[in-house]
């Protein structure tokens, strides 16, 4: 397994099987929904990225890891009825589970609920790598953007944006003002606005 550092950018972690120990948020939710008695140490899970929310994990399967061992799952959380989601900033240590790993412990490609956090409007803008120096950390779809008046009557101002759309051959964007400009440069929070 590798392990994921603070190094690794957000882009490498993004739609991929990992499994971690349990930390203080997973035994937080365990402890609320009475599941002490599955003994787990550890889960898998899928990270993926919720447009709105931002990068996030859903624990698939609560299991137990020994030394040396493969992982023993203890429970699946769709058999139970639960929904372990922890969101950026929550989970961290987390390893990258090998194709071999995958396929060993039966996991799909990628799980059927994803087709809801992947439309496919969003592909093209996230499979752009140039854009990843002005993505949010943990936010992979809000970038930040200059304003620039158009008589230059203020100073340049940086603002995040959520991208929405990519249109004109990629050249152009489309998404959603996240802030609100400290000067009046004519859009306001929550207007969807042009990023060239």
């Amino acid at each position: 397994m590798e392990d994921i550092k603070k190094s690794h950018f957000d882009r490498e972690i993004i739609n991929k099987w990992v499994i971690a120990e349990n930390n203080r948020y997973i035994d937080s939710l365990i402890n609320m929904c009475d599941l002490k008695h599955f003994n787990s140490n550890s889960f898998i899970g899928y990270i993926y990225i919720d447009h709105m929310i931002g990068i996030s994990l859903r624990v698939h399967v609560l299991c137990r890891i020994g030394s040396n061992e493969k992982p023993l799952i203890v429970t699946n959380m769709l058999d139970i009825g639960r929904d372990f989601i922890l969101r950026y900033g929550t989970f961290d240590n987390v390893s990258l589970l090998s194709q071999e790993q995958i396929d060993d412990l039966s996991l799909p490609a990628e799980p059927d609920w994803l087709v809801h956090y992947e439309p496919f409007k969003y592909s093209d803008i996230r499979e752009r790598v140039e854009l990843d120096q002005f993505r949010a950390p943990g936010y992979f779809d809000d970038v930040s953007v200059i304003l620039i008046s158009k008589n230059n009557e203020y100073t340049p101002e940086v603002v995040w944006v959520r991208l929405d759309e990519m249109m004109k051959g990629g050249v152009v964007f489309q998404g959603q003002l996240l802030n609100e400009p400290n000067a009046d440069f004519g859009v306001h929070i929550g207007e969807i606005i042009p990023v060239f």
